[in-house]
């Protein structure tokens, strides 16, 4: 038997090219995916950034990047955004001296964060921490400097497409 060198079905190898709706959305739900969220999640954070009245494109990744298990992800606490919703909601994190289970609660300036019971493979990345986020492992507390303040183009999502999705 002869092998094709094309693949089963179709003959045709093209793909059609996406239209701008379709790179919209790709660009929508690498971002969703990214941060964990659902769609109804994703949509009300666009909609405060939207009526912010400041750029809803910085706006807007502000929100995304202000989550209490993000920051976590970032001070590198955690491999990845699942497992610091993990810690979240497994009590091991407090915020202001309180303790919390809600990964999306909005952290704001000035809030510490800390940890209240690190699990027993905890391992802190010693890798660049955002210029926004104060860390000391002594006491294993995150303290934030200020707004989030991170480029679209560092997670490599375009935030005016999705902008631009949502504005249709």
């Amino acid at each position: 038997m002869i092998k094709r060198p094309f693949p089963p079905g179709s003959t045709s190898t093209r793909q059609a090219k996406l239209s701008d709706f379709g790179i919209q959305l790709k660009e929508k739900q690498k971002a969703r995916h990214t941060y964990g969220l659902s769609e109804s999640q994703f949509k009300k954070y666009f909609q405060i950034a939207s009526q912010s009245g400041e750029s809803t494109t910085e706006k807007f990744m502000e929100i995304l990047e202000s989550r209490i298990d993000n920051v976590v992800f970032r001070a590198g606490l955690a491999p990845s955004r699942a497992s610091a919703r993990q810690m979240v909601s497994h009590r091991l994190i407090e915020l202001n001296k309180k303790k919390i289970n809600i990964a999306s609660i909005l952290v704001k300036k000035e809030d510490i964060i800390k940890i209240i019971k690190p699990p027993k493979n905890l391992k802190v990345s010693s890798g660049n921490l955002p210029s926004w986020l104060a860390f000391n492992k002594k006491n294993l507390e995150i303290k934030i400097n200020s707004a989030p303040k991170i480029t679209p183009e560092e997670l490599g999502i375009d935030a005016q497409l999705i902008v631009e999705f949502y504005n249709r």
